[in-house]
């Protein structure tokens, strides 16, 4: 009688276990050889949604995502970033990220909070912006000012006393897990494009797993690590705000008279 040494069925199911990530299933079912083995995204899943032939022209309608920081102890800044998706194809696309230097002229260096001020004016003045939404941590009164400038005339809003404040940590642990979860899954279901904008794309290879009792987050390898994810975070902001941007209808009006615009 011939013994059955392996169940092929209960492997393959494992293997496709959409709840595993797919960094796990080629590192132990195809001894392939994979990236950091708690790697939110592999560098081929991401690159695989790089489109640079897609071209985001003014006038067109968008949501923002912002994840912004101030000095940190030791000396190690966390970026800043501004992240644009367009809400007719989910593509993401790099507008302005500010990162500390490296060596002597990084020294003292600090967010250059009026010029990150001037870049959210100049997305609002280029694109029809329907959503934005930013992490307020240590930019409370910045995104206050932008609620104020911009707020009545956004459509997807996180509330209505606060449209812009989406915070990433404390009380809305379950929100940020979805949203986290949303665009992870829209990168390995051909859900978004990204511009492989350089900071954009090593933010997200930086973000490492890290479960949670709400589910899923991201976070830095470690606390101090010069390697920042604050791209990642605003990209996964913008592609949530375009998500509920559509959830009330935005969609259906600019799929009436969105042309492809692809670069030449």
């Amino acid at each position: 009688m011939a013994i059955e040494w392996n169940d092929v069925d209960a492997i393959l199911e494992e293997f496709y276990d959409p709840r595993k990530a797919t960094t796990d299933s080629r590192r132990y079912f195809l001894n392939a050889p994979t990236q950091t083995f708690d790697a939110w995204l592999a560098e081929y899943e991401w690159a695989s949604r790089r489109d640079l032939t897609r071209e985001v022209v003014d006038g067109e309608v968008v949501t923002l995502g912002f994840d912004g920081s101030r000095a940190r102890k030791k000396g190690v800044t966390d970026a800043t970033a501004l992240i644009g998706c367009r809400v007719a194809d989910g593509h993401v696309f790099q507008i302005q990220v500010w990162e500390q230097p490296t060596g002597p002229a990084g020294e003292d260096w600090q967010v250059p909070v009026a010029e990150v001020d001037a870049a959210v004016d100049n997305a609002f003045a280029r694109y029809d912006v329907v959503g934005f939404y930013a992490d307020p941590a240590k930019w409370e009164s910045y995104v206050a000012k932008w609620e104020s400038a911009y707020g009545k005339r956004l459509q997807a809003k996180v509330t209505r006393e606060h449209p812009i404040e989406f915070w990433m940590v404390g009380g809305h642990a379950l929100r940020t897990v979805r949203a986290l979860e949303q665009f992870h899954s829209a990168v390995l279901d051909d859900g978004l494009t990204h511009d492989g904008g350089y900071q954009l794309s090593r933010h997200v290879l930086n973000a490492r797993r890290r479960p949670t009792r709400a589910g899923l987050t991201v976070a830095k390898e470690n606390p101090d690590s010069p390697r920042k994810i604050d791209a990642a975070i605003a990209a996964v902001l913008a592609f949530q705000a375009r998500t509920d941007a559509i959830a009330h209808g935005v969609l259906d009006v600019v799929e009436e008279m969105w042309v492809p615009r692809r670069i030449r």
